[in-house]
């Protein structure tokens, strides 16, 4: 009988919320994942609640290369790129300051298009447009 692949993921916010929900799915599910995040503590906790041998953590301050560097170094390949990361603040625009527009910015638009576009030669496949997002084909 031949092995079962296991699938792996990169997963942007994986310390809390929707990507720390993902990642725990995923691994209930088998898969084996590379968690980004800001919260060294949190992302600890998840490591540690999680398939310990399976999980990877990098914090958010190093760079998005270095994110997907460790996962192809890693695992190889790439099943499914997850970009759960974001901030958003209730300030109107006028009254945010340059420093934390500068880091909406950063982790809201510039990090989830260079993650997409490095990840991409990882999943060995075309981009394609589907809906508002893209998948590989």
């Amino acid at each position: 009988m031949a092995r079962k692949e296991r699938r792996s993921a990169l997963i942007t916010g994986g310390s809390r919320g929707i990507g720390r929900g993902i990642a725990t799915h995923l691994s209930q599910q088998g898969w084996i994942r590379t968690l980004v995040g800001r919260a060294r503590v949190q992302l600890a906790q998840v490591h540690s609640e999680l398939d310990i041998a399976a999980v990877h953590i990098v914090a958010a301050d190093q760079t998005v290369d270095a994110a997907i560097e460790l996962h192809r170094r890693t695992f190889g390949s790439m099943n499914a790129l997850i970009l759960a990361a974001g901030v958003a603040r209730p300030d109107p625009s006028r009254t945010i300051p340059k420093p934390r527009l500068d880091k909406q910015i950063a982790l809201n638009f510039r990090s989830p298009f260079l993650l997409a576009g490095q990840a991409m030669p990882l999943c060995g496949r075309k981009p394609q447009r589907v809906g508002q997002g893209a998948r590989a084909s």
